[in-house]
């Protein structure tokens, strides 16, 4: 799947907005141009793909990696939580934290 940002991650994880899908198969190439690289997470792992690079994925067993909360309540709680808990480790600023809350919970108030 395919995201834009990472509160469109966020959003995909609670269940709130959906994702892109870019493609299935067994065996998938990635090409990365020749100007800039692109950032990936696999199993769970971040990297940044470099430029001009080749990445082969394929299939070895399936795991579910988002998944949705049972209400949007619940989604808009942990989300909640990650900024709070952001905050106090001070990788985000108050206003920040507000800000974002802000707007996701405009976000669900508009879905």
């Amino acid at each position: 799947v395919g995201i834009r940002n990472s509160l469109d991650m966020a959003k995909c994880q609670v269940g709130i907005a959906s994702c892109v899908r870019l493609g299935q198969g067994r065996s998938i190439r990635i090409q990365t141009a020749a100007g800039r690289g692109l950032f990936a997470q696999i199993d769970g792992e971040p990297w940044k793909v470099r430029r001009n690079t080749t990445v082969e994925v394929s299939l070895r067993s399936q795991a579910a990696m988002l998944s949705k909360t049972k209400s949007r309540e619940d989604a808009v709680y942990k989300i909640s939580q990650v900024l709070l808990n952001a905050e106090i480790a001070r990788i985000i600023s108050p206003n920040q934290h507000k800000y974002l809350l802000n707007k996701i919970q405009k976000e669900v108030a508009s879905d």
